[in-house]
């Protein structure tokens, strides 16, 4: 499903959007707004899953003892 937004932009992105446009979606500012958010928050979920596992170092090691106990 797709949902409609009005956005209000310095020039200078505006700009930027269009050139991103052009050579990666053949113009299309709206699919290049949409790949660049996805990519985004794909990104930041990584990056969160990453400090999770970084101060859960032994969780993989629990949840094998744990999966073995059943």
């Amino acid at each position: 499903m797709k949902s409609r937004v009005t956005l209000s932009l310095d020039e200078s992105t505006v700009e930027f959007l269009n050139q991103g446009a052009k050579s990666r979606t053949g113009g299309n500012v709206s699919a290049y707004v949409d790949r660049l958010v996805r990519d985004t928050a794909l990104a930041e979920s990584a990056a969160q899953h990453a400090r999770w596992y970084d101060d859960h170092p032994d969780y993989a090691e629990l949840d094998e003892l744990e999966r073995d106990s059943e």
